[in-house]
């Protein structure tokens, strides 16, 4: 194992000795394990090819929020695959023939619908729509989420941290799936007193796997 270590210490030792290395337009970034510790004196014109990224000083931020908001960013750049094509989809919702979903995935905040029951209540607003999003069919903690009322008896709840009966070909966005036991049973309802929208539904719909196959 030392010696695995020295040898990639020594290979990346002489590669920051190597000029830069280009491809058509593409620039392999060069290698230079003491960058973080040498002088700006010793390191000279070339410090700033080190990285090809641009760094954040040089980037033109414009914060259009009003004070007291934060908006949501969008971090990609020119390629497009942040969040443009979510924005593309919101303009062409009338076109598309179909509602427009999101999926926010995250930890407690997100299972809570701490964060999400307030965003998606101003899209509703703005577009149009109502209901609660994507509920599991059970919860070990039904009174978490603050948007919905949810009962359920029956079923047996599979995760990750579930020993040698989990299966990633049953899991969903949220990790998990639920086994159906004999009478199994869910009941969702709607609340008014948290967020509005939250009382109405157009469209439920049930997902259930079976062999293979969601109906």
């Amino acid at each position: 194992m030392v010696w695995v270590v020295l040898l990639t210490l020594l290979v990346l030792l002489t590669l920051s000795w190597l000029p830069a290395v280009r491809v058509g337009e593409w620039q392999m970034r060069r290698v230079d394990l003491l960058s973080d510790v040498r002088a700006d004196s010793q390191a000279g014109g070339d410090a700033e090819q080190l990285d090809s990224l641009p760094s954040a000083a040089h980037l033109a931020v414009v914060d259009s929020c009003r004070p007291g908001l934060m908006c949501i960013a969008d971090m990609s750049d020119s390629t497009l695959r942040g969040m443009t094509p979510l924005y593309e989809a919101l303009v062409r919702r009338t076109e598309l023939g179909r509602p427009v979903r999101i999926a926010v995935l995250g930890d407690s905040y997100i299972e809570g619908d701490i964060f999400t029951a307030d965003l998606r209540q101003l899209l509703q607003e703005h577009y149009g729509g109502h209901g609660v999003g994507f509920v599991p069919a059970s919860t070990p903690n039904p009174g978490f989420r603050r948007s919905v009322v949810q009962r359920s008896g029956g079923w047996t709840e599979h995760d990750a941290n579930s020993k040698g009966n989990y299966s990633t070909r049953w899991a969903n966005l949220t990790g998990h799936y639920f086994g159906s036991g004999s009478g199994a049973w869910v009941e969702l309802s709607g609340v008014t007193k948290y967020l509005s929208r939250l009382d109405t539904c157009g469209t439920s719909s049930l997902i259930v796997m079976r062999s293979g196959t969601a109906t």
